[in-house]
């Protein structure tokens, strides 16, 4: 009896010498992953035009300026009848579904995604010194309806997260937007073009480096 209790105090112990040690030395060899797709900046994630949009954390910066838009449509028939066409463009622009119930199957996105309009952007203010990126309003944003998919979550089979697999922006289109630059002297109205995603895809990730 002395000695398996003399073996469990042992075995079972602290000690360098017993399981806890032996756990430990085996955890110190296994290699580790180099790579941190949970940090929230997953490769594809963000695309090369995504700095020229404007969509402060803070929703009270940068309020519409409504009454200077409408001035600024007035002085200039041509922006005005640019913005009519886009508003006709808008409309033909088909809603991507993200579900859908038939009457032999159902789809659903393994991706969620947040839909949220485009209504301001950055552009290059050469008036500035030293020249620096300001803010531009999308004239009549509910009438151009510039929509942009958010993709923040794990891909999700019904109810539960699939592991290594992420949502990323996909389906991009570029659309040409009448905007206001306050700022600018020399016409504020402006035809510029900014490309932005449609949907979602789920993508597997999976790390090739270890250390």
């Amino acid at each position: 009896m002395g000695k398996f209790g003399m073996f469990s105090r042992r075995g079972m112990g602290t000690s360098r010498g017993g399981f806890g040690g032996f756990f430990s030395s085996l955890k110190k060899k296994l290699p580790v992953p180099m790579c941190n797709f949970y940090s929230g900046q997953l490769p594809m994630s963000v695309w090369p035009e995504k700095s020229d949009i404007c969509m402060p954390q803070d929703k009270t910066l940068f309020p519409y300026p409504g009454q200077l838009v409408e001035r600024a449509l007035r002085n200039d028939a041509p922006a005005a009848q640019i913005l009519q066409f886009l508003t006709l463009c808008s409309q033909s622009v088909p809603t991507i579904a993200s579900y859908g119930t038939y009457a032999m199957y159902r789809f659903q996105d393994v991706c969620p995604v947040e839909r949220v309009l485009v209504d301001k952007v950055w552009k290059m203010n050469k008036y500035s010194n030293p020249p620096r990126k300001d803010v531009c309003y999308v004239v009549h944003p509910d009438q151009q309806n510039i929509e942009m998919s958010v993709c923040r979550t794990n891909c999700t089979m019904d109810t539960s997260t699939i592991s290594n697999h992420f949502c990323i922006p996909d389906g991009f289109v570029e659309r040409s937007i009448l905007v206001f630059c306050p700022w600018d002297i020399a016409s504020q109205c402006q035809l510029v073009k900014i490309r932005v995603p449609r949907g979602c895809s789920c993508k597997k990730y999976t790390c090739l480096k270890y250390q």
